[in-house]
């Protein structure tokens, strides 16, 4: 079975909380593709540093926002790429009350390649698990006890 229709089989069972969580992925990807694709970054970089509230995340949050994403991200019918991804979970997040910080970094392992990762804390919300060690060039976002660099 291949991982496309593994992953809606994975959809399909779940709850009515997860596929409403599932959907708002879907349209938090559609508006940050839109966002990468037709705007300039100065334009919505700016939204990408405006903050949340104070608010202590659960675990179980971070974990099923990021999941919901990452599982999104491999249905719909354009390539969503990891900037698109971090994007859309930052915003998902942001209306809960939870403070995340997106990363922007390259590295060259054959040729130049760039990367995008949210986290809050120490906790990696989505593009965590690429095997590429990253040079870290960008972060966007304030996270509580967290230096901002640009």
């Amino acid at each position: 079975m291949n991982r496309w229709k593994r992953r809606w089989i994975w959809l399909r069972r779940r709850s009515l909380t997860d596929f409403a969580l599932a959907a708002e992925a879907m349209v938090a990807l559609a508006v940050s593709r839109i966002a990468v694709v037709a705007l300039k970054f100065k334009t919505y970089s700016a939204y990408l540093d405006s903050g949340a509230q104070d608010r202590e995340p659960d675990p179980e949050v971070l974990r099923r926002v990021g999941r919901a994403v990452d599982i999104v991200a491999n249905l719909v019918p354009w390539r969503a790429m990891c900037l698109e991804s971090a994007v859309a979970a930052k915003w998902m997040l942001r209306r809960r009350g939870i403070r995340t910080t997106l990363h922007l970094g390259v590295a060259l392992k054959d040729k130049f390649q760039a990367h995008a990762w949210l986290t809050h804390g120490q906790t990696t919300i989505t593009g965590g698990r690429t095997g590429i060690d990253w040079t870290h060039l960008a972060a966007f976002g304030s996270e509580p006890g967290r230096e901002q660099t640009q």
